[in-house]
């Protein structure tokens, strides 16, 4: 700060010094007296390092000011008394920029608010038709109705999706902990696909022992199911196997297509889909981005462990309320 400051008056420190180099040669030059040049110039110095103190001091008082203002919304009311014209004209400068942001930013929050209102509401209406479609096609017993009860699930998860992805752009989503069993919440994720188990003959090897956790069941769920919804999608014959692994990780193993190596690391990236989603073109990159956000607010960690043409294994930490975590 200082040095920032002794540049911007360097100007006149170095008019001041010009000035006295001037007089002392002309004192010089004309044989006169030096002495009594000495004792004006030593007071001006002196005066003009108080001054330049003072300066600085108000500078560096303003400075520590305006920087404390970084995290302010409304800055305008807070901001140090203009002392000069050009001091009044910035302040004035500032307070038009802030009303301008400040407009700016509640029609953003309106419009955020109403897009959120509208996907929401759209969310729920989408349910409606899919349940009554549901319905017609339990009481039809073909490859055909089979067939679209599969795709509707998909629908029906395409859309929760979207207000998954809507709520998790909100700091103050909502996340109620509580102990739950975890064979109710996988039970019932395997429930909802047990129409594709079928009919993709796909074998279901369930190893979950009762045991109970501690997390939000909604947002785990969600987690638990897009795992399954992956699996499904990509294993054409074989078995998906759910279990607690030795350091007590939900894990959901396929042997589906595997994932290629080089593509492990980016899996959670958004929007990110690599040789998978370049074979599925309805590959969106979002699933297990949402998973990896959900299990970050969950204090759990998600991992996938995968060889191409063998199959994956995605795993999920979980809280358990009868241990200790350091």
């Amino acid at each position: 700060m200082l040095v920032e400051f002794l540049k911007r008056k360097a100007s006149a420190i170095g008019l001041f010094i010009l000035f006295s180099l001037f007089v002392g040669g002309w004192f010089f030059f004309n044989d006169l007296d030096m002495n009594a040049l000495g004792y004006p110039l030593v007071t001006t110095a002196i005066v003009g390092i108080c001054l330049l103190i003072v300066s600085y001091r108000k500078t560096l008082s303003k400075h520590k000011q305006l920087t404390g203002l970084v995290d302010f919304v409304n800055v305008t009311d807070e901001l140090p008394e203009a002392s000069t014209i050009i001091e009044q004209d910035l302040t004035e400068l500032i307070g038009r920029l802030d009303r301008v942001y400040q407009t700016t930013l509640t029609d953003f929050n309106d419009h955020t608010k109403a897009t959120d209102d509208y996907y929401t509401m759209w969310v729920h209406q989408i349910k409606t038709p899919i349940a009554a479609m549901k319905l017609k096609l339990d009481k039809m017993d073909s490859e055909d109705a089979a067939a679209l009860k599969s795709q509707l699930l998909r629908i029906e998860q395409y859309a929760e999706m979207v207000l998954i992805y809507r709520r998790l752009e909100f700091t103050e989503t909502d996340y109620r902990f509580a102990e739950v069993e975890l064979d109710d919440i996988v039970k019932e994720a395997v429930r909802k696909f047990r129409t594709e188990f079928i009919n993709k003959h796909i074998n279901l090897r369930y190893e979950i022992e009762p045991m109970t956790i501690l997390t939000d069941e909604k947002w785990l769920t969600f987690v638990i199911e897009q795992l399954l919804s992956n699996s499904l999608k990509y294993t054409g014959k074989g078995y998906i196997r759910i279990y607690v692994d030795d350091l007590g990780r939900l894990s959901v193993e396929d042997s589906g297509i595997g994932i290629m190596e080089e593509d492990i690391p980016r899996i959670f990236e958004k929007g990110f889909t690599g040789r998978n989603g370049r074979m599925d073109k309805r590959a969106s990159g979002i699933g297990l981005y949402l998973c990896k956000r959900i299990c970050d607010n969950l204090s759990s960690e998600i991992t996938v462990e995968s060889k191409l043409g063998v199959g994956s294994t995605v795993r999920v930490s979980l809280n358990r309320p009868d241990r200790v975590y350091e």
